[in-house]
């Protein structure tokens, strides 16, 4: 299949194009920089760049959508930015599916924190409901936890800092590791390889269940589905 995945430069996004490459797929990445990890074609572009976004997704079968502004407190001062890339920037994807009738899997998150990353991907993934079942885009959501693995970029490079990597330079260079409140704290923690195995597996299977269970509480065909 042909596919295209935004921000495909990014940590996650080199990881799950390797891999689509891998199954035989022709993948390019749509992102505001080439790809550092992979050897794939890159459209410069931002997301808000409707018209260029439009573009670039026709004539592809799938869209994974991974672009967007990340952190927790480092954007509470950032929200109107943050908003315009994480909610406008999934609103054109979704209008360049719709248009062009091309399937999106839409990354988005299953923490419930009050900050604005949350905020700004619960909208996301509220107006992605909204186009399935508005205007019959094709679209599946994901909610990964916290990923973490391979090429995950420090808080100088990224501007956001992950706890994993942060934990483990900070060791390796002998000195504190900061603990927050008691240190009881849990968090859910998903490795990249994982997430993006079960991402692929929703990807090949996902209209195939869909199409299933509306012919068992049917008994007919979806008119959504080719």
């Amino acid at each position: 299949m042909k596919i295209i995945v935004t921000g495909g430069s990014g940590f996650i996004g080199s990881h799950l194009i390797d891999e689509l490459q891998k199954c035989g797929h022709k993948v390019i990445s749509y992102d505001l920089c080439h790809a550092r990890f992979n050897n794939v074609e890159t459209i410069i572009g931002s997301v808000l760049d409707k018209e260029g976004l439009c573009k670039a997704i026709a004539g592809y079968d799938f869209v994974f959508h991974l672009a967007g502004m990340l952190g927790t407190h480092e954007l509470v001062d950032c929200a109107i930015e943050a908003t315009q890339v994480n909610v406008i920037g999934t609103l054109n994807v979704l209008d360049a599916c719709r248009i062009h009738g091309v399937k999106l899997v839409e990354i988005s998150k299953p923490n419930c924190w009050i900050n604005t990353y949350t905020i700004t991907k619960i909208a996301a993934e509220s107006f992605t409901e909204m186009y399935r079942r508005e205007h019959g885009v094709k679209s599946v959501t994901i909610r990964w936890f916290n990923v973490y693995g391979n090429r995950q970029p420090l808080m100088k490079e990224a501007g956001y800092k992950k706890i994993v990597p942060t934990a483990i330079i900070n060791a390796l260079r002998d000195e504190n590791i900061e603990i927050y409140g008691n240190g009881e704290q849990t968090m859910d923690l998903v490795h990249t390889v994982d997430a993006i195995e079960a991402t692929l597996a929703i990807m090949n299977n996902w209209l195939r269940c869909e199409e299933k269970f509306l012919k068992l509480v049917w008994g007919k065909r979806s008119p959504l589905i080719n």
